[in-house]
């Protein structure tokens, strides 16, 4: 993963994040730390804002590994977040579908947030994007 990002708004409310990655199968076994703490310190430039949309594939492209969220247990991305919408092709639609590592990623991730999962077809414009 790589990120050109320069966030110079201390008050910034809300952002769109996109991550354009293909997200497959094999490709996620084979992460290393480096991308983990790439993708962590992306994720912390947005720190500043209140409420993030965020938009990917799939949830496998958030889910951190345990000993990576142990590792930065007191420096997590998204901190003070208020709410976090997060839109994909096919979000679980219940709770017990959200798999445990999904949800405790999210929690490390932005503990403060409120979590909105939302399916991407019901925002058709931007398929095309992503």
């Amino acid at each position: 993963m790589k990120s050109k990002v320069s966030v110079r708004a201390p008050h910034l409310s809300s952002a769109r994040i996109i991550l354009r990655e293909i997200w497959e199968e094999e490709q996620t076994s084979s992460w290393s730390w480096e991308h983990y703490s790439a993708l962590r310190v992306f994720l912390k430039v947005f720190g500043c804002s209140r409420n993030i949309s965020l938009f990917t594939r799939d949830f496998k492209a958030l889910t951190f590994p345990a000993i990576f969220r142990r590792t930065f247990s007191s420096s997590k991305p998204l901190p003070r977040l208020a709410q976090l919408m997060l839109t994909m092709p096919n979000p679980p639609t219940e709770v017990g579908d959200v798999p445990d590592d999904f949800r405790d990623s999210l929690t490390w991730m932005a503990p403060s947030s409120r979590l909105e999962l939302v399916r991407m077809d019901r925002i058709p414009a931007l398929i095309r994007y992503i």
